[in-house]
Formats: structure tokens, sequence, C-alpha cells
């Protein structure tokens, strides 16, 4: 898995993460929303009580098989926001954390290990909601 950070104010496009990460993919932009049985599931599973509505995600398909899915995760980290694009192969798995937007002021140190826990929160927040796609998919 890689993360991908950007210096202040140059973040990656979600366009460029995706071509990067799914390279000759055909990329397709989707709006989930979930069944309140879907929320309750994925506020379970990723130990959360804050999910998106509606949820943004790409499917990324090449030769017509589904190669990954990436979604889009917006929160508050202090007083700013943070956008991430959080890549999964097929099986689910992360290939990659891309951030896309962060409105903080580079400061080496302070904030870091907010920045850490927000970020893990993202990543369990979409593995649950990419599990419980997934599964009613299925």
């Amino acid at each position: 898995m890689a993360v991908v950070a950007a210096p202040a104010g140059a973040q990656s496009t979600r366009e460029e993460a995706l071509s990067v990460v799914y390279p000759g993919a055909t990329v397709r932009a989707e709006q989930v929303l979930l069944t309140p049985s879907q929320r309750k599931q994925v506020m379970m599973r990723g130990d959360t009580d804050v999910l998106p509505t509606p949820v943004a995600r790409y499917v990324a398909t090449k030769d017509g098989k589904v190669i990954g899915r990436a979604y889009v995760d917006t929160h508050a980290v202090g007083a700013r926001q943070e956008s991430l694009l959080i890549s999964l192969d097929a099986a689910g798995q992360v290939l990659r954390i891309d951030v896309t937007a962060f409105q903080e002021p580079l400061r080496p140190v302070a904030g870091a290990s907010l920045t850490a826990r927000e970020t893990t929160s993202a990543v369990r927040r979409v593995l649950a909601i990419d599990a419980v796609l997934e599964l009613q998919a299925r």
C-alpha cells in the first residue's frame, strides 16, 4: 500500500490518481446511497458513526472485468477538511491512498498524529463500505 501526500498546495487530482493506480482501465464514477440496513452494517464493521451521503466511488474495469474500486472520503482534521482517494484492488485490499485536498498549512510535526488517526478512520470506513456493497452485489 502506498500513501501519497503532496506538499501543501500540490495535491493530486482524482483523475491523475486514478490513472496511476488503474493504468489503461476504464473508470466510471458512481454515487451510491446506502440503505438503512447497509448504513448500520458499515457503522458496525467500520467502527464509525460518520458516513458520507451519498458514497462517491469509482469502479475501474479492464477487458470487461472489475480490477478495482476507489472511494472519496472527506473528513475533518482539526478545523480543516481533508479529502482522500482510497483505491482498492478487486479483492478489496488497499492499493493506494491519495490526498486530493487538504486545507491545512504545512507544519512538520504539529497535527501529524491527528492526521494519521483520521486517515486510519477513513480507511476503516471505506473498507467497511466496500465490503458491504460487494457482499450485496454477489
